[in-house]
């Protein structure tokens, strides 16, 4: 028995989609894990990283991990990137230190005793910005 050339065709096309498909799901896939690799790099502890360190508050910071505990009432106002790509860190206050904008934080935010804050860094100002 023959299959008509029609079919195929269209079956061919249909592999064809399909390859471009997945693909494009490894492309974005690959994305992810280099966000992924970029938290391990941070010291996730998901993976095996490093624990989360305990900072005291300053005007300045320079956090070695993604997860960082900051104690007292100092205002933040620079935060030293650990890296230079794009990043998120978050942040732990055991005080009510907060962010305030200037030099390398955007916007001004208060914290929450216990809770934690989400920074994220834009390489192309060079600044952190809140999360929510």
């Amino acid at each position: 028995m023959e299959i008509p050339v029609d079919i195929v065709e269209n079956v061919g096309r249909v592999l064809d989609l399909e390859r471009k498909a997945k693909q494009k799901v490894v492309k974005v896939w690959k994305g992810w894990l280099g966000y992924a690799s970029c938290s391990i790099r941070l010291g996730g502890t998901h993976s095996g990283g490093s624990a989360p360190v305990t900072i005291a508050s300053a005007g300045t910071i320079a956090p070695t991990t993604f997860l960082t505990v900051l104690t007292g009432n100092v205002a933040l106002t620079t935060i030293t990137p650990p890296v230079t790509f794009g990043h998120m860190l978050a942040i732990i206050f055991a005080g009510t230190a907060g962010i305030t904008a200037g030099n390398n934080i955007a916007t001004t935010k208060a914290s929450v005793v216990g809770e934690a804050m989400l920074l994220v860094f834009n390489p192309n100002t060079q600044k952190y910005s809140p999360v929510g």
